[in-house]
């Protein structure tokens, strides 16, 4: 059927609430249901008031931002969310009837807002706050660096950050994690020197007299200080020099730098393995004890070339209790500041 000749009916009048006999019968400036409105004069009718920014209920209640419709078994109730203008502090009501009301029932600092539903009579509430634009969390973690000197407690500590805005504060980035560690003590184990058999060669001096000491490592690069000095050996060339430790190691010492003087010296270089490199740390398990009665042979390399390695070191650098963080997110646009937090140890 064509419409378009139709003629529309003005109903310029409101007179009222029509609700008997058949809703066919109900005249044009009546209805047939008022919900939600109210009639400021006669014959005329406009919506309810709304809610306003914040307004007040007769319970009393201040600061409302939002109210929902809870129908319990017994009745019609409310729901009823208040936040604190000072301390942005959310609170959640239920209020029963003018003069009854339960809570806050829920409480959180930073609520600006909740969804609802009600659901076999009871109460599904669901918190949350506006941020603007920004909604979402760091999505990176943190990249941390060991640092040597003094600083954090020595342990394993987690790290992870926030965005910061003028409305509030997200939920934390993944954890990183790391392990700061203190400094190493200096050796207490004295390297014990005896004569060998005879040997092919040795390649120290022949009747020069010579000392030997250690430092520790964890990691086979930084280096406590040196410990006590061996007792003077004086060189037989024709016989092979043999070293041990007299005491065992720490369990936490990875390797241990031999270092040793030339023939009537008082300067330390380190020394290796036999025809292995003397600039290198040597792992703890090359290093025999007394108890094990075991040796490494410990004539090389000669004078002329040992005082090409590193001399003994004069700090003990294995301190690391310092923690460079990096891979710190800039965050939107409405991001005002960034928050690192860190575990105790």
């Amino acid at each position: 059927m064509a419409y378009r000749d139709h003629e529309p009916i003005v109903i310029d009048q409101f007179n009222g609430f029509y609700d008997r006999g058949d809703v066919d019968d109900v005249p044009m400036d009546h209805f047939t249901g008022c919900n939600n409105i109210r009639f400021p004069g006669e014959k005329s009718f406009s919506t309810r008031y709304g809610i306003g920014i914040s307004q007040e209920v007769a319970v009393p209640l201040s600061n409302v931002k939002r109210i929902y419709n809870y129908p319990m078994n017994t009745g019609n109730t409310l729901i009823v969310l208040t936040v604190d203008p000072v301390t942005g502090e959310g609170k959640v009501y239920h209020v029963v009837s003018r003069i009854l009301t339960y809570g806050p029932i829920l409480t959180i600092d930073g609520m600006e807002d909740i969804a609802f539903q009600a659901y076999g009579g009871r109460a599904y509430i669901s918190p949350f706050s506006t941020l603007g634009e920004f909604t979402t969390n760091p999505q990176s973690s943190l990249s941390l660096v060991l640092d040597a000197g003094a600083g954090v407690t020595a342990g394993l500590h987690k790290y992870a950050y926030t965005f910061v805005t003028s409305t509030g504060e997200t939920s934390p980035s993944a954890l990183a994690s790391t392990t700061t560690v203190a400094t190493l003590a200096n050796p207490l184990a004295i390297p014990i020197i005896t004569q060998g058999i005879t040997a092919p060669f040795n390649s120290l001096v022949n009747g020069g007299v010579y000392k030997w000491l250690f430092t520790y490592s964890r990691d086979g690069i930084t280096e406590t200080l040196a410990g006590t000095p061996s007792a003077p050996y004086t060189n037989d060339s024709t016989k092979f020099v043999l070293l041990q430790s007299d005491i065992a190691f720490p369990a936490e010492v990875t390797h241990i730098g031999i270092y040793r003087t030339v023939a009537g010296g008082s300067t330390y270089y380190r020394v290796g393995m036999p025809f292995t490199p003397g600039n290198t740390l040597l792992p703890v398990a090359g290093v025999p004890t007394v108890a094990s009665g075991n040796f490494i042979n410990i004539g090389y390399p000669d004078d002329g070339s040992v005082i090409s390695n590193p001399q003994a070191p004069v700090s003990n650098n294995t301190q690391f209790q310092q923690v460079k963080v990096n891979n710190i997110g800039i965050g939107p646009a409405p991001t005002t500041g960034r928050n690192v937090y860190r575990t105790e140890a």
